[in-house]
């Protein structure tokens, strides 16, 4: 369903769609989280339309952990670039947590 949500043109016999379904669970498993996460999903879906092939280009990433005073708790940060189209990108989010 979330597969054709994402305008995905798929039917449950297709080749691959059981492939996918299992590493979703295999990351799902390992603590990952996709009901909220659909750009990850259409991600891991990828494989399912040749669209989505090439989609970006991965440029690298860098992860801070750190403490803000003797009695906080550590903050992850986490910066990553890609590029779309041609165009580098970079994004950075924070957290008590995974990022």
């Amino acid at each position: 369903m979330k597969a054709r949500e994402l305008g995905f043109d798929v039917k449950r016999a297709d080749s691959g769609v059981k492939d996918v379904l299992e590493e979703l669970k295999r990351l799902e498993f390992e603590g990952y989280e996709f009901e909220a996460a659909d750009a990850s999903v259409e991600i891991a879906a990828g494989p399912l339309a040749q669209a989505t092939q090439g989609a970006f280009e991965f440029e690298g990433f860098r992860v801070i952990i750190e403490r803000r005073g003797p009695e906080s708790s550590l903050v992850a940060e986490a910066t990553v670039k890609v590029k779309v189209n041609g165009k580098s990108m970079h994004t950075v989010a924070e957290c008590v947590g995974p990022v």
